[in-house]
């Protein structure tokens, strides 16, 4: 029974260290028959050396030193990053172990009792790991509200879930007091089961996280489809309108010729104002050579231009800019859309927005700028119609490690943004 229990508290404190792991560096790199072999391995070793009597440090150098070979082979870490988060979790391990132990002592159980078969143990293995749940969801959620900028209040539910629980484990406790010699199986179930509880939920918990970021990518991608569509439908109409153009366009020659020959001048700057007046009504849609940029600068100019605001574009891209379609539109799209809500808003004439979209050295430098009137109230938005907002931009900033800054003269606003374009083969680059 006693090397059950052990091995039952190694599988529970690999489940915490996944989540740890999976918490820090999000994606494995590696496909789940490995994953799972790699922390089967971690976890025998820790289960042999959790029934041996040795000293409890060896155990935690081998926890160690598992969790650094993880972090570098399932999630691709650098060794300096796989050793930062191998002794993070060393020093959460030894803190929780100290204040576990040093509450239990507190309450008048010898050192001794904890750490031999008997009531004491189990609680003293759940409590520890209850608490080390605690704090690893903690760092966890840190490190995952730097980048994500997600509020820290949405952890307060899981985080009550586990002080209960706890609470609860300190009540079997004061059961256990007068059963300290005796151990029984469903004693042994209620304890784990409280555990078990925690675990299932934090990992229900992530799964809705990661479905709901799943939903907000497929938005995200469904407004760049329609981006791309209403661009490539703009072409499609241009192309139409040029070729019926040029068909007739000799036809305008013809009678030009004819007109300029009766010494009709009149009548044949009235056809050349004609012929100009078709060549303006074609080529409306945005090419700046990257179909990326351009179905995103091309959506919001036509709807600018719908709400009689001109623009004026400079943009000197690559076709590939290896930046993500969706964050492109997330960047580009917001400001612009911020732009023309400001310019509608004007009664004056003079509604221009001007964008600068400029690639030099591995950086993308964009600028957007647009009259505005100070004395009017900022209006609020509605999220399901205007999407995602300047805090959104920022979170997509971040993981290019970007910079953003706004300035406004009373005038004109404009709004200023570096990004670090990343290198062919990489993806955004890491925090």
């Amino acid at each position: 029974m006693y090397i059950l229990i052990e091995i039952a508290n190694v599988v529970l404190g690999i489940v915490i260290i996944s989540i740890y792991l999976k918490g820090l560096y999000q994606n494995y790199e590696k496909k789940l028959p490995v994953i799972l072999a790699l922390y089967a391995v971690a976890g025998i070793g820790l289960s042999v050396l959790s029934v041996m009597p040795i000293n409890p440090f060896i155990r935690l150098g081998f926890t160690c030193i598992s969790i650094l070979l993880l972090a570098k082979y399932l999630f691709g870490a650098k060794w300096l990053t796989s050793l930062y988060s191998a002794l993070l979790f060393s020093a959460i391990a030894i803190i929780v172990e100290n204040i576990c132990s040093g509450l239990i002592i507190a309450f008048g159980v010898s050192s001794n009792e904890i750490y031999k078969y008997g009531n004491y143990r189990v609680i003293y293995l759940v409590f520890s790991e209850l608490v080390e749940l605690f704090a690893v969801y903690l760092v966890v959620r840190l490190s995952q509200w730097k980048k994500t900028n997600e509020s820290l209040f949405s952890a307060v539910p899981l985080l009550l879930c586990q002080i209960f629980s706890i609470f609860i484990c300190y009540v079997m406790y004061l059961g256990a007091l007068k059963t300290a010699t005796q151990i029984t199986v469903s004693f042994i179930i209620g304890a784990l089961g409280i555990l078990y509880i925690n675990i299932v939920i934090f990992l229900y918990v992530e799964r809705i996280k990661k479905v709901s970021e799943i939903k907000k990518q497929n938005e995200l991608a469904e407004q760049q489809y329609e981006s791309k569509l209403e661009y490539f439908e703009q072409v499609k109409e241009d192309q139409a309108e040029t070729r019926a153009l040029w068909h007739d366009i000799k036809k305008y020659l013809n009678t030009m010729t004819e007109l300029i020959n009766m010494n009709d001048t009149v009548h044949a700057r009235e056809c050349i104002d004609q012929v100009t007046e078709l060549f303006a009504e074609i080529g409306n849609v945005v090419d700046v050579g990257n179909t990326v940029i351009s179905a995103v600068l091309n959506h919001s100019v036509q709807k600018a231009r719908r709400l009689g605001v001109d623009t004026d574009l400079d943009v000197r891209v690559q076709p590939d800019l290896n930046i993500p379609a969706a964050d492109l539109s997330v960047i580009i799209g917001n400001t612009f859309d911020n732009a023309i809500e400001a310019c509608g808003r004007l009664e004056s004439a003079g509604k221009k927005i001007t964008v600068q979209l400029i690639e030099k050295n591995s950086i993308l430098f964009y600028e957007i700028t647009n009259p505005y009137d100070p004395r009017l109230p900022a209006e609020k938005k509605d999220p399901k119609r205007h999407g995602f907002g300047l805090k959104n931009v920022k979170r997509c900033l971040d993981k290019y490690k970007g910079t953003m800054y706004t300035e406004s003269d009373g005038a004109m606003y404009r709004v200023s943004i570096n990004i670090n374009i990343p290198g062919e083969h990489s993806g955004p680059l890491a925090s």
